[in-house]
């Protein structure tokens, strides 16, 4: 009994086993899937770092002079609370 060799997987100058078109075919379909993946994700992870920098850029807009330090926070909050005190007073 004599086996019968696939064509398709013999290089003829070397004799050489190559794939067959079918798993050439299989093998670009697999990348294909794999790049169109990766490209999905970067452009995801692009979107991401864009909204947070723009998110950066409305903190540095809400503070132009860096973020407020403790003792400035501890003023505003007097502040606030004693014109909510204030209030208080005069709707009664």
């Amino acid at each position: 009994m004599t086996m019968k060799m696939n064509l398709d997987h013999i290089n003829n100058k070397g004799g050489e086993i190559m794939p067959s078109s079918e798993e050439i075919e299989t093998a670009e379909k697999l990348i294909t899937e794999v790049m169109e993946k990766e490209e999905k994700e970067r452009r995801e992870l692009e979107e991401r770092l864009l909204n947070l920098e723009k998110a950066l850029n409305e903190l540095k807009k809400e503070y132009k002079d860096g973020y407020p330090t403790r003792e400035e926070m501890k003023k505003f909050f007097i502040k606030e609370l004693q014109e909510s005190m204030l209030n208080r007073k005069f709707n009664r």
